[in-house]
């Protein structure tokens, strides 16, 4: 993205930060072709030695997506795609403190915005945060472009937690507020009310419904605790649904469905440094929620 476009995008952005973002984005452009090309030889390769698999071979078709959720379906990663340099943070995991922890109602009824994003390019990154250009898929409650600026803590040199960092092709649940720091100053540029414990992956079955996924915990932890009037079923302890929506996921973001299927099955946290208990929504389930809540 040039900074032409990453203005006319998303309003005013300091020049620095766009001249920075904009040399790491035509590197990452070249390092993302060359992969691509390396890939497109494997293939030609492999079909040339009976590797790849015939057209006819594929599985059942799903049931169609509702159209309102017909971006689930989008999972291909285009080959000029700006990923990250490192969702693992090289290694690297930041424990962070945190002012407070949300419920899902606090934190629909305390950002101001609430919706369905989709990470895009990565577009750069500063000393504690990465910057992705996203596309709004669905609002819940506020108002936003069809594009904006999604600000994430963590970085290429560390992550907070462990989880990796958003690449492209994520599909995110987020709570969110104006970012008005470096040079973001009346641009459309968002961050999380809760930094990272306070947003949900989208994510589809084999059969098409969409699920949310709290993967660090922390989220569902605290509503569960502080909101005995809410009952949403935890579908975690489906092992064959957990499956499917990792094997979907992967397609985009792998180490992601890795970190979750990893712990998808605690069931405690008597042991320190084990993850929370996996949570899984449907989203349907959330929405009604959303619902009773304006």
């Amino acid at each position: 993205m040039n900074s032409r476009t990453l203005v006319e995008s998303f309003g005013y952005i300091d020049p620095k930060f766009v001249e920075r973002s904009e040399r790491r984005t035509a590197s990452g452009r070249v390092l993302t072709r060359f992969a691509a090309a390396a890939a497109a030889l494997l293939l030609v390769l492999g079909a040339a030695f009976g590797v790849v698999k015939a057209a006819g071979e594929k599985g059942n078709a799903a049931s169609v997506l509702p159209e309102k959720y017909a971006f689930m379906a989008d999972t291909a990663v285009p080959a000029d795609a700006v990923l990250p340099p490192s969702q693992t943070g090289n290694g690297n995991s930041i424990h962070a403190e945190y002012e407070r922890s949300f419920t899902i109602p606090a934190a629909y009824d305390e950002s101001t915005v609430v919706c369905i994003l989709t990470i895009r390019d990565w577009l750069g990154e500063t000393e504690g945060y990465t910057y992705y250009e996203a596309t709004v898929e669905h609002v819940y409650k506020g108002e936003l472009p069809e594009r904006i600026v999604y600000i994430f803590p963590g970085n290429s040199e560390g992550v907070l937690g462990g989880s990796p960092l958003h690449t492209y092709g994520d599909k995110i649940l987020v709570f969110l507020d104006k970012w008005n720091h470096d040079g973001f100053e009346n641009s459309n540029a968002y961050c999380s009310i809760g930094a990272d414990i306070s947003f949900l992956y989208l994510a589809i079955s084999q059969d098409n419904d969409v699920y949310l996924i709290d993967h660090r915990g922390v989220f569902s932890k605290v509503t569960e605790e502080e909101c005995d009037d809410i009952d949403l079923r935890n579908y975690a302890s489906d092992e064959e649904l957990v499956e499917q929506l990792c094997t979907n996921m992967s397609k985009y973001n792998k180490l992601l469905a890795e970190d979750i299927t990893e712990y998808s099955y605690v069931s405690s946290h008597d042991i320190d440094n084990v993850p929370l208990p996996l949570h899984i929504y449907s989203l349907a389930a959330i929405e009604e929620l959303f619902s009773e809540l304006n």
